[in-house]
């Protein structure tokens, strides 16, 4: 079972594993993500040393996180990293990045 495989990993590694299948599931249901735009930013951080390729679906969650917290600034700095780890926005990703400086104000920083 998955509670017996992840046993050995520890508590702190089995939640991070949650949490990571969490966020790269959440696109089938968007907004249903508890996760925190902090520990979204981190999580998709995080994923490239543990061997797991973020894709833009995933990035595309996270951006979605961040206009649900009006922080459109954070939203357009991931946008634009996207190319140091190799995964191309799609137009959803420019359409939320877009929504969310629109909503925190910073619309400014995408022209």
């Amino acid at each position: 079972t998955l509670h017996s495989s992840l046993r050995g990993f520890g508590k702190q590694c089995a939640r991070r594993f949650v949490e990571t299948k969490a966020l790269s599931m959440t696109w089938i249901t968007p907004r249903t993500s508890r996760l925190t735009w902090r520990r979204a930013i981190q999580l998709l951080s995080d994923m490239p040393q543990q061997q797991n390729q973020p894709t833009v679906l995933i990035v595309n969650q996270v951006l979605a996180i961040l206009k649900d917290a009006n922080k459109g600034h954070l939203a357009f700095d991931v946008l634009h990293s996207l190319p140091s780890i190799r995964i191309q926005p799609d137009l959803v990703s420019y359409n939320t990045v877009t929504s969310a400086l629109e909503r925190s104000s910073s619309w400014q920083k995408g022209v």
